[in-house]
């Protein structure tokens, strides 16, 4: 079955972000299935794999464009 809905989320869910504070941002997708893989990617560079990408508190050198890619043997999204 192909990648669907690939949705990212923060956590804690705060509104707001100060210099200091942790974040995790966890990929997930709508339709589950243990051969997707998750990439993320920081201004178009690779970062991690796996669904949660942990920011500890570098405060500003985390700042920047993420995005998770899910792929599984059909599709990506």
């Amino acid at each position: 079955m192909p990648v669907a809905n690939a949705t990212i989320t923060p956590g804690p869910l705060e509104l707001q972000v100060r210099p200091g504070d942790s974040v995790t941002l966890r990929c997930s997708v709508q339709v589950d299935s243990a051969s997707v893989t998750f990439t993320w990617l920081r201004h178009g560079q690779e970062v991690a794999h796996g669904p949660l990408l942990e920011l500890g508190d570098d405060n500003v050198g985390h700042s920047g464009n993420y995005q998770c890619v899910a792929t599984n043997q059909l599709v990506q999204d």
